[in-house]
């Protein structure tokens, strides 16, 4: 089995380190600028999610926000492309870098539309989300909760009469 350590042009390494293993529950991987790399990041993510014992419904909602930014990365940044996973208190936090410095934009589409809810994605099921720019590019982050999607909010108070 695959364990993602030499996939694409990069390899899986600890967040803010060098090349190769992972430090504690901290891992990165660089990945080709290519849509073959969002498979990759899901199947890689969901695997260390495991590792560090993240709760199914929080590490499904990991794998779907590492998708959702890893194609934007992909199909709207620049080359390299790296993704970070680190434990975030009892959460997961995963960070996506590219060289565009263009951020990320949450659009309005209607039903019929086959993409552009990536961002709202992230917005909706994270417990937060930010973009940081850099003199190198952008990186996206967001953090997942233990329990997975942070659930509905309320509007102006309880619901029901």
């Amino acid at each position: 089995m695959d364990d993602g350590t030499q996939q694409h042009d990069g390899t899986d390494a600890p967040a803010g380190a060098g090349c190769g293993g992972h430090a504690g529950d901290r891992w990165r991987l660089e990945l080709a600028h290519d849509l073959a790399s969002v498979p990759h990041a899901r199947h890689w993510v969901v695997r260390r999610c495991a590792a560090m014992g993240v709760p199914p419904a929080a590490g499904a909602v990991v794998e779907l926000l590492t998708a959702e930014l890893t194609a934007n990365a992909v199909l709207h940044g620049s080359p390299p492309v790296r993704l970070d996973l680190e434990r975030a208190g009892e959460g997961v936090r995963v960070r996506v870098h590219d060289a565009d410095p263009t951020p990320p934009v949450r659009r309005d589409v209607g039903p019929e539309a086959t993409g552009g809810r990536g961002v709202a994605l992230v917005d909706l099921l994270s417990s937060e989300w930010g973009v940081l720019q850099r003199t190198d590019g952008k990186t996206v982050w967001f953090t997942v909760g233990p329990r997975g999607p942070r659930g509905p909010r309320a509007v102006d108070g309880p619901a029901g009469g």
